[in-house]
């Protein structure tokens, strides 16, 4: 998990706007701190998984971890580091 002042720093600097969809929320998704606008996060969420998702969803983010994880056979401890 990051700071919040890095997290801050990260939603300053826009930089979900220069990557896909996929990795957008193959960061954002994992990360307990929004580091972006939640209105371009929602939409990365629905490109990526192909129909629309309600904003009560982010509440349980198990579950669209685990919808994510199935659909692009992502390992999130794979790309983890310590």
């Amino acid at each position: 998990m990051i700071t919040k002042e890095l997290a801050i720093k990260l939603s300053e600097l826009n930089w979900w706007k220069s990557v896909s969809a996929e990795c957008i929320v193959k960061f954002q998704l994992y990360e307990p701190r929004l580091c972006m606008q939640f209105q371009d996060f929602h939409e990365a969420v629905e490109t990526v998984l192909e129909r629309p998702v309600f904003s009560h969803e982010f509440a349980f983010s198990d579950s669209l971890r685990t919808e994510f994880e199935k659909k692009y056979n992502f390992d999130p401890k794979a790309v983890q580091s310590d």
